[in-house]
């Protein structure tokens, strides 16, 4: 009985895989292995709103200590302009991961994990303050020349309240972008790295499972020693 002249016969079974054939089965292609490879995360609930606006009021103030130490001496003391332009940050983080809950995106390992690295980093930055300050001064001047020259400050009259909060608002987003310019930077290395965690796991599970045992290795290596060594079952033929 031939198969492949009974699959010809009938054609709805010429696209199925011949159970007779030697070899194995091809796995899928490769857009198949990348979504193996962004594999989302168990379903974790999400912090409660009080938590994720105290989450994004630390990092906010955190990130925001080298701009606020330089915005003082260049705004001359407009302190409550900047906390305004700050809390208006923390709101628009807390929409936007509010919103953005039910985007599968926000459970793939990779994108998450680039997203806190980019934030630690972050904050890690603006801790040490003299590498914060150097970051912020330039997105700082970019914004404060921006705000003059269209509000049309004169070199005496100051930065007022308005204007400090425009300041801010327009640096902060001046820094949201180099952070999504280091986030396309940090996602290929978070993506490599997981491609060789997870083959390395791949390996280990399958060299667990088919791992053979000293004898059948052995009959694998010389099969004509198993043949040669293996006693008749026929007494005639001894």
């Amino acid at each position: 009985m031939n198969p492949d002249a009974d699959n010809a016969a009938r054609p709805e079974l010429a696209d199925q895989p011949n159970p007779y054939a030697t070899g194995p089965l091809k796995e899928g292609g490769e857009d198949d292995q990348e979504l193996l490879r962004d594999i989302p995360l168990e379903e974790k609930p999400f912090p409660t709103l009080p938590l994720t606006v105290l989450r994004w009021a630390l990092v906010c103030s955190i990130a925001a200590v080298p701009s606020f130490v330089i915005g003082l001496n260049v705004t001359e003391g407009q302190f409550l302009g900047m906390v305004t332009g700050i809390a208006i940050f923390v709101a628009g983080y807390v929409w936007a991961d509010l919103v953005t809950r039910n985007r599968p995106w926000r459970r793939y390992r990779n994108i998450r994990i680039t997203l806190r690295t980019v934030y630690v980093l972050r904050l890690i930055v603006s801790i040490i303050l003299p590498a914060g300050m150097i970051v912020d001064m330039f997105t700082g001047m970019i914004a404060v020349v921006t705000v003059t020259s269209v509000a049309r400050l004169d070199d005496g009259t100051g930065l007022g309240f308005i204007s400090t909060v425009f300041t801010t608002l327009i640096q902060g987003v001046l820094l949201n972008i180099l952070l999504m310019v280091l986030a396309l930077c940090v996602y290929p290395i978070v993506r490599l790295t997981g491609r060789t965690r997870q083959s390395r796991q791949l390996r280990k599970q399958s060299g667990d499972d088919q791992t053979p045992s000293d004898s059948s290795s052995e009959s694998l290596t010389n099969p004509l020693l198993s043949s040669s060594e293996s006693p008749s079952s026929d007494p005639s033929l001894r």
